[in-house]
């Protein structure tokens, strides 16, 4: 992917894989997460997808939540890789 975006675009936005609907119980996530643990989780749980229903973000109604949680920390890992592409 990163090779199409640069071959396209010499300016493309920087990329950051994330791991969502991560369930810790498959083996195959843990694999992955395994292979690849900076990649930032976003983990399977209801709260995320009440989200849907109430048409707002998991953390206006649920701060304390897991998936709230790594939510803000896929948005700080953002923030980091766009401030060192100087794109922020």
């Amino acid at each position: 992917m990163q090779a199409h975006l640069a071959a396209a675009n010499k300016h493309h936005p920087p990329i950051l894989p994330v791991l969502s609907m991560f369930d810790s119980r498959r083996k195959l996530h843990k694999q992955l997460q395994e292979e690849m643990p900076d990649w930032p989780i976003i983990p399977m749980a209801s709260a995320i997808e009440q989200g849907a229903d109430r048409q707002a973000p998991v953390g206006s109604f649920a701060a304390s939540s897991p998936g709230a949680q790594a939510f803000a920390r896929l948005w700080s890992a953002i923030d980091r890789k766009l401030e060192k592409s100087g794109k922020s």
